[in-house]
């Protein structure tokens, strides 16, 4: 369940862009020093070689588009790709049990609360970018939501790990946890299976 973020962390300002054909980002799990010097092509292809053969055609048709976002937002785009992957398989059209929706599955009341809380300028912009990929408008924007979302929460926490999980149990769960003393993280599938996914699609070493 996504639950709905503080509002004391969220902060509508534009984030810092990068208009370059290559990438410049934090790492999450790992560093190599030649990642941030790929082509966005270059790291379609990368991937795209990467994810199993049955879901390759989903996959090529939202990398393109969760490259321009990540990006954008400066999230390592192995760790957003390695989201999407967990949370919907590359399907457009997943839907949980709960009600979470999309590429990103995000929570409808999640989805508006995050449209409020999105700069305009961030949002027009990443539209623009991603026109000439072939995504319905819903899709863009679960992406764009999903991964301000995520930056947000990596924001929080200054932990990648930390932050995937709160993507998945919400950050209400998580700020529980280690308010109690608590575990986060020990033995969490969600994290794991993001992590491997990320070691998969970077090819870079634990």
């Amino acid at each position: 369940y996504k639950e709905l973020i503080s509002s004391s962390f969220v902060v509508n300002t534009p984030m810092a862009k990068v208009e370059s054909n290559n990438f410049n980002f934090e790492h999450s799990f790992s560093y190599h020093p030649q990642i941030n010097k790929m082509r966005k092509q270059d790291l379609h292809k990368k991937m795209l070689n990467r994810v199993p053969a049955r879901t390759q055609d989903r996959a090529d048709l939202v990398i393109p588009s969760a490259l321009i976002v990540a990006d954008h937002f400066r999230l390592d785009p192995f760790y957003l790709v390695s989201v999407i992957w967990t949370e919907s398989d590359f399907k457009s059209s997943a839907k949980s049990h709960k009600g979470a929706m999309g590429f990103m599955q995000i929570m409808p009341e999640t989805k508006a609360f995050l449209k409020k809380s999105i700069s305009q300028k961030d949002y027009s912009e990443l539209n623009f970018k991603m026109k000439k990929f072939n995504l319905t408008s819903g899709e863009k924007e679960n992406l764009i939501l999903g991964a301000f979302y995520l930056k947000q929460l990596k924001n929080k926490y200054k932990d990648p790990r930390l932050a995937a999980i709160a993507y998945n149990m919400g950050p209400g769960w998580v700020d529980d946890q280690r308010k109690n003393m608590a575990p986060v993280g020990l033995n969490n599938q969600y994290l794991n299976k993001v992590k491997s996914r990320y070691w998969k699609l970077s090819g870079l070493n634990r």
